[in-house]
């Protein structure tokens, strides 16, 4: 779902909605949000021990990536056409609203509370 701003030309205005920003500074126009985050669906292999998270922004997919769980996910780690494997639908540790949020739930090292992917994601 995107949000709209409308400004006057001579007012520039940001609008910070959750995690997104709209901002207009030149004309009076609408304009579409700017996104500065994007939430994030995380899946955790316990037997290989490796963590998957999937960009969920629905107007620009970031993709998905996958590292060691004792590691940290970076923005370079997502490619846009790598898949999560099929065999992780039992393993969804849940939604995060930032790569923040997944890397501090990593650092947690608590035992992971794992359900079935919500339909969807996959």
């Amino acid at each position: 779902m995107g949000y709209f701003v409308y400004t006057s030309p001579q007012v520039p205005q940001e609008i910070v909605l959750g995690s997104f920003t709209a901002l207009n500074v030149v004309t009076g126009n609408v304009r579409s949000c700017s996104t500065k985050g994007m939430g994030f669906a995380l899946w955790v292999d316990t037997q290989s021990r490796l963590a998957w998270a999937q960009g969920t922004h629905e107007y620009r997919p970031m993709g998905t990536a996958v590292i060691a769980i004792t590691d940290q996910f970076r923005h370079r780690d997502f490619h846009q056409m790598r898949r999560g494997p099929v065999h992780l639908r039992n393993s969804f540790a849940g939604f995060f609203g930032s790569l923040e949020e997944v890397n501090g739930r990593l650092r947690s090292r608590s035992r992971w509370k794992l359900r079935v992917t919500p339909s969807h994601v996959r």
